[in-house]
């Protein structure tokens, strides 16, 4: 639930008592793309346990597998600097406002 009611100190469906944290994507909140992503991410990890053959030995990994494993892995790793980078863009060393109303502090 992205909506919070100050005033009352909890959880509401109303848009109006506090606006949503960031911009929607596609028509969604971003915490409703967590939810879907998530349980996306977890239904198929089950999928992908229920077939025996992965727990076969198999010959040795192609070349490429390895490179797009490390390609993956510098991803994330920048995508995880990325995001410490707009946060403390976003809010400083302190807190960040719960408000809704956010500036890029240090920009501006």
């Amino acid at each position: 639930n992205p909506y919070f009611d100050t005033k009352a100190a909890k959880p509401t469906l109303e848009s109006t008592a506090n606006p949503a944290f960031g911009e929607a994507v596609m028509g969604l909140n971003l915490y409703v793309w967590g939810v879907v992503i998530f349980s996306t991410v977890i239904l198929l990890v089950g999928i992908v346990q229920l077939f025996r053959e992965q727990f076969e030995k198999s010959g040795a990994e192609p070349g490429w597998l390895r490179s797009l494993v490390g390609i993956g892995s510098l991803t994330l790793l920048v995508m995880a600097v990325l995001q410490v980078l707009t946060t403390f863009l976003e809010c400083g060393i302190g807190d960040c406002p719960n408000d809704g109303g956010w500036t890029w502090w240090i920009l501006g």
